[in-house]
């Protein structure tokens, strides 16, 4: 039961924000969710960058906040929500950190502040530790349409 009341307590305050964000923007919600969906999963650099750069005013921030909050709905699984947000092709072109050549999710706004912000009960090392996995996974699921695209091809 108490499950339950967390769920509907977390849709009303999504429903709250987006109505909020809304009203500041002077957007109708129809119009911000269909851009978002359409831009997601990201599947180029231009797209997470383009993202990156709208993320900077506080207005589109909280709007994007708004709209990864109903990605999630009432799952509790950060993987889930980095799939629907970007494509495997573009998050294997990154790390948390950068290194070996990869970009680095952990200075992008749409990781560091927006997904955290909706994971923040998680804590920033848990956190970190299931976005680290959720690339490992992409990587994976990527090895695996190679794989069994040379086999179709042999």
């Amino acid at each position: 039961m108490a499950h339950h009341k967390i769920v509907r307590e977390t849709k009303v305050l999504v429903k709250k924000v987006q109505q909020t964000v809304c009203r500041i923007s002077g957007e109708s919600c129809e119009d911000f969710h269909t851009e978002l969906a359409v831009l997601m999963p990201m599947q180029t650099l231009d797209a997470v960058f383009d993202l990156e750069e709208k993320i900077l005013e506080k207005n589109y921030e909280d709007a994007v906040i708004t709209y990864l909050f109903t990605l999630k709905g009432t799952s509790g699984d950060i993987g889930e929500v980095m799939k629907r947000v970007f494509g495997d092709e573009v998050l294997s072109l990154f790390n948390w950190d950068g290194k070996c050549g990869k970009k680095s999710l952990s200075e992008l706004k749409i990781v560091s502040v927006a997904l955290f912000e909706i994971f923040k009960l998680h804590g920033r090392i848990d956190f970190e530790k299931e976005v680290r996995k959720s690339v490992e996974q992409s990587d994976n699921r990527q090895k695996q349409k190679r794989y069994l695209l040379n086999k179709k091809n042999v």
